[in-house]
């Protein structure tokens, strides 16, 4: 097997509690051949201590001031010199056989498809992480891959992906407009950029999740105007490369999941993306959720449903 050179790309901001176990993460991978950049955008806590205290053993460490996880993700790539990238998000944990197994199957098949991998959620202790099956496809041409993934909103963290350097120069950077969405976006450019999708299994990583209460842990104004721009961006560029009835209405199911998500806490956006389901020729997906609420839809509207929904779990936060 060849051993090429591995980035690992490590975006950090008020990381304290879990910089130590992601680097450690990357030092224990059994593939020698890596090089590990932690890039600290501006942290007010430890982070940046934490970090340096690996500089002894080879990490690389740079300090910005506070810009965004793309900033900070490009920032790390202009810094790599490896043939391959791995962005490895900073409460993040790689499985010490994670790197070694895509660029072995890497060797195999080439260095134009997208490499997945297994992973699971976790909030404290990978060892209670469960490995799902995926509802993705796990061999596919981009096409088909993306019409999936918009379908269902599906998503695959940044930590589940390799990419060859290559391609990445041809998709371009992480768009530094964005925050939510930035790694949907970015690695939807990359799978149109590449011959499509492989999955490498017994390649496997974990993604922290963390719980917050509905109200206190909401999406930003912000972050959900970058949300929707993303979208835009996506369906643009997806419709461009497949404009047919099937791929129009995986769009359509996008901006209508998105309708849902942000009604009616930006309600002007969920209407902005509900014109866009409608220009994509509409969709009858009907409102996740509670039997209840799709009860309350069909009788007085999705949008009623929803503005009941909001004013309950706004009372419950209230309340304690």
């Amino acid at each position: 097997m060849t051993t090429p050179l591995v980035s690992i790309c490590i975006p950090a901001y008020n990381a304290e509690p879990y910089i130590e176990a992601t680097i450690d993460s990357a030092l224990n991978q059994t593939y020698s051949n890596i090089e590990i950049i932690v890039i600290d955008d501006g942290s007010s806590d430890r982070t940046l201590e934490l970090a340096s205290r690996y500089k002894a053993r080879g990490v690389s460490v740079i300090h910005q001031q506070n810009k965004g996880a793309s900033a900070a993700r490009n920032v790390g790539l202009r810094a790599a010199s490896g043939e391959w990238i791995q962005f490895l998000d900073a409460d993040d944990v790689l499985h010490p056989e994670k790197i070694e197994r895509q660029i072995r199957f890497a060797g195999e098949h080439g260095t134009d498809f997208l490499y997945g991998a297994e992973w699971a959620r976790f909030i404290q202790n990978v060892d209670e992480a469960v490995f799902m099956e995926s509802h993705f496809p796990k061999d596919c041409d981009a096409v088909t891959w993306l019409t999936e993934k918009y379908s269902h909103r599906g998503t695959v963290p940044p930590i589940a992906w390799l990419a060859h350097r290559s391609m990445i120069e041809k998709a371009g950077e992480w768009d530094e407009r964005l925050s939510l969405n930035d790694d949907g976006e970015f690695y939807d450019r990359l799978v149109l950029h590449s011959l499509g999708i492989r999955h490498v299994a017994g390649a496997k990583a974990y993604y922290r999740s963390q719980v917050m209460h509905s109200l206190s842990g909401r999406v930003s104004r912000p972050a959900a105007e970058s949300g929707l721009l993303a979208m835009d961006l996506c369906t643009a560029r997806f419709l461009k490369a497949e404009n047919t009835p099937v791929t129009r209405h995986a769009c359509a199911m996008q901006y209508m999941q998105y309708a849902y998500q942000f009604y009616p806490i930006e309600r002007d956006l969920a209407e902005r993306a509900i014109l866009q389901v409608n220009a994509l020729g509409g969709t009858g997906w009907p409102i996740p959720g509670s039997s209840t609420l799709k009860l309350l839809a069909r009788l007085i509207g999705w949008r009623s449903a929803r503005q009941m929904q909001y004013r309950y779990y706004r009372w419950r936060y209230n309340k304690n």
